[in-house]
């Protein structure tokens, strides 16, 4: 039994009538999961009020490109986005971040069923440029290395050989947003003197500099507005 099940027992006495389990065959739901066989789950990171049309329609039209994309509200601020191809599902998924009025887009891949009430949102995946990496050391495998710090490597910008010679080193990770963004990381190559990297993270939406966590900016922060922080930091 769910979390939400529980609740549910805990805080009514249910009559036998509803206490009786409705007990539904699959091949009634058959056709209908095999329609949404291609789909993701979307919300937009925000606490504030927005226009709800204007949203599926811009995220409509730029998900659409040369096939099909049907856009259903279907539950507050969850919508179901049906695509008639997995390439063109993948390649929404391999686009992302998303953002509408600068805020993040957050996509689930939706695979199982789940009800409305227990859909979660908690990664999303980011290209992410590391600067100040020792030059010679500037290869795929330290990249796989600070990826696995900030979250759950993805890619790494890398030819073949693994030596990316240049200004920085880009990788693509799936960031937990529920936390603070890493701005950088302390690395240290043997026979080398510890150093600091910094990370740039491209297309990135609203964020706040108070608490590094993406969705609100410093004014709108609950942190600093219960003076977690001060001046200084």
């Amino acid at each position: 039994m769910d979390a939400s099940l529980e609740e549910l027992w805990k805080k009514f006495t249910l009559s036998e009538e509803e206490k009786g389990v409705l007990s539904i065959n699959a091949q009634d739901v058959a056709k209908s999961k095999e329609q949404a066989r291609f789909s993701l789950l979307f919300k937009l990171q925000t606490n504030r009020e927005f226009n709800k049309e204007a949203f599926k329609s811009t995220i409509q039209q730029l998900w659409r490109g040369s096939q099909r994309v049907s856009i259903k509200e279907v539950g507050n601020n969850l919508f179901l986005a049906i695509f008639d191809t997995e390439e063109h599902m993948n390649d929404i998924l391999d686009r992302s971040p998303w953002s509408f009025d600068k805020r993040l887009v957050m996509l689930k891949r939706f695979t199982n069923d789940v009800s409305s009430e227990n859909v979660t949102f908690q990664r999303s995946p980011f290209w992410i440029r590391v600067f100040n990496i020792p030059i010679k050391s500037t290869n795929a495998t330290v990249g796989n290395y600070i990826a696995n710090e900030i979250g759950v490597p993805l890619l790494v910008d890398a030819p073949k050989s693994g030596l990316v010679w240049g200004p920085f080193l880009c990788i693509r990770v799936d960031v937990d947003i529920t936390k603070s963004l890493m701005r950088g990381k302390m690395i240290q190559i043997e026979g080398m003197e510890k150093g600091w990297v910094h990370f740039k993270y491209e297309q990135l939406p609203i964020y706040c500099y108070c608490c590094g966590i993406l969705g609100h900016q410093e004014r709108e922060c609950q942190k600093a507005k219960k003076g977690c922080f001060t001046v200084e930091e």
